[in-house]
């Protein structure tokens, strides 16, 4: 029979939860309640939790079967789930049908107590409006419950903590960014723990249990034994590359993909989080030194990341100089992105194209340059996006012209795109800035030609000729025409990332 108990306050439930999670699991009270602590002191104070015993945690029973089980001390098998909602919802309401909406309304989320006495916290899923400091912006997806019988759902970012034997850093990586693309699209697998132990025994010339770790290349041998198209990149020595390497991990996270870090420190010692967010823009003003040829980067303008790290709390804003608050000596040393497989232009390829054809394009004829305004300071935001989600953006857009919107849904594009939004003036003074200019280019082709997709300013459009033949990007104006038309006002793309704009759903 499972016992369900309900806790009146965030008091109620660190005085009371650590006591119950000692009798059922024998961890102490103390070393509990300090876990439980981190995380619910960072919660809001009008709520109630709802605690569930006992409560299958799929990714702790498999652990447990393969692992916990065949020790010679026993080890529970289930574990306590712990429902957080807004002080506006009882138990009552539960069975009261007049009073589901309320129940569905008011639901922020769940943490899983498991017992492994080291880090007690399982597979867990918070929405940020639990949050009282939340000032970012970052991927969320939808995860479906069922709580007291009732079906509800919540929008968030899946976390985890290691329980450093069968599950470490890398690993609860691993679980936590394919339980988003899982509940995120249909085409994903959501893997058990055993799955990757089972992926990796290719790779495996020792023993994999107890778990000492992934590196890098088993990362990413694991996402691509599991559908994705992956990528790393790996910090240069040079101030160049380093540059480099921060702008083209903001991309990523601009695009809305969790990315999976690799962190080293001092003492060489490794570990992996998830980055998958970033601070929100606010009144952001870009330094002088960062304008080169009197362009610069939208990436340039934040120093903050955020981060799912499972030895610390969900939803960490951190410096992405130093995103271990515990060690200030850890600094990413590289990223693994977790790429669709039909995506042929990452982010570095994508730079090199725009720039080639911002030059090209300025270089053949003063009307067609892409830039509306030569001789002005600009940021340039880049993201990936789908053609479908960014033409739902142009045709919601209240200040565009119909017909630049009829122009464009007519354009044939693929399931893919890499977007840059230039931005004119040194400031982002609002999360809805005007876009003076935006370049679209195809994000499955790998080569140069044909890679240009669309471009449009305020007055002009430049576009493809679908009726030419295929033939080297510089050899042929006659690919490309350009249109006067009126395109109306337009606003920086924010379908990517959710927060406050969005009411924190996806």
């Amino acid at each position: 029979m499972i016992e369900i108990q309900e806790y009146n306050s965030k008091e109620e439930v660190l005085n009371y939860l650590p006591k119950m999670i000692q009798d059922v699991f024998d961890i102490d009270e103390s070393k509990a309640k300090r876990q439980l602590k981190a995380i619910v002191d960072r919660f809001i104070e009008d709520i109630i939790a709802i605690v569930e015993y006992p409560y299958i945690d799929k990714y702790y029973r498999d652990t447990y079967y393969n692992f916990f089980s065949k020790k010679h001390i026993s080890h529970q098998r289930d574990s306590i789930r712990v429902s957080f909602f807004s002080n506006s919802v009882n138990l009552d309401n539960f069975v009261d049908e007049e009073k589901i909406q309320e129940v569905q309304d008011a639901f922020l989320g769940f943490i899983t107590i498991r017992p492994t006495s080291v880090r007690i916290i399982g597979h867990s899923f918070i929405s940020p409006k639990i949050l009282v400091e939340k000032d970012f912006v970052c991927c969320l997806c939808k995860e479906r419950v069922s709580i007291g019988g009732v079906e509800l759902s919540v929008y968030g970012f899946p976390f985890c903590s290691q329980d450093n034997e069968f599950i470490t850093c890398a690993e609860c990586a691993l679980l936590v960014v394919t339980d988003y693309f899982s509940n995120k699209f249909s085409d994903y697998q959501r893997p058990l723990p055993s799955k990757i132990n089972e992926i990796l025994k290719i790779r495996s010339y020792e023993r994999q249990l107890p778990s000492t770790g992934l590196t890098d290349n088993d990362i990413a041998f694991v996402l691509k034994e599991l559908g994705f198209g992956s990528k790393i990149y790996t910090k240069g020595s040079s101030s160049a590359e380093k540059k480099l390497f921060k702008r083209l991990l903001y991309i990523y996270i601009e695009s809305g993909i969790p990315v999976i870090l690799t962190l080293e420190n001092k003492e060489h010692a490794g570990h992996a989080v998830i980055a998958i967010g970033r601070e929100s823009v606010k009144n952001k003003k870009m330094p002088k030194k960062n304008f080169i040829e009197n362009k610069a980067n939208f990436s340039d303008l934040f120093d903050k990341i955020l981060l799912m790290n499972d030895n610390c709390t969900p939803y960490e804003l951190v410096d992405y100089e130093k995103p271990v608050l515990s060690d200030l000596s850890y600094t990413i040393s590289s990223f693994i992105v977790p790429l669709h497989n039909k995506l042929h232009s990452d982010a570095s390829l994508f730079l090199n194209h725009f720039d080639a054809i911002i030059e090209e394009f300025s270089k053949k004829d003063s009307t067609r340059t892409i830039l509306s305004r030569v001789g002005e300071k600009y940021m340039v935001r880049y993201f990936l996006t789908t053609s479908r989600s960014y033409k739902n953006y142009i045709l919601k857009s209240k200040g565009l012209s119909l017909d630049f919107k009829t122009v464009f849904n007519d354009q044939s594009m693929p399931k893919f795109i890499w977007v840059a939004e230039i931005i004119y003036g040194n400031a982002i003074v609002s999360q809805n800035q005007i876009v003076n200019t935006v370049v679209i280019l195809d994000a499955t082709e790998s080569s140069l030609s044909g890679n240009l997709i669309i471009a449009f300013n305020a007055h002009n459009i430049i576009w493809k000729n679908l009726h030419v033949e295929r033939n080297n990007f510089y050899a042929s104006n006659e690919r490309y025409s350009v249109t006067e038309i009126n395109i109306g006002d337009l606003y920086t793309f924010d379908n990517n990332l959710k927060g406050s704009h969005t009411t924190w759903y996806s």
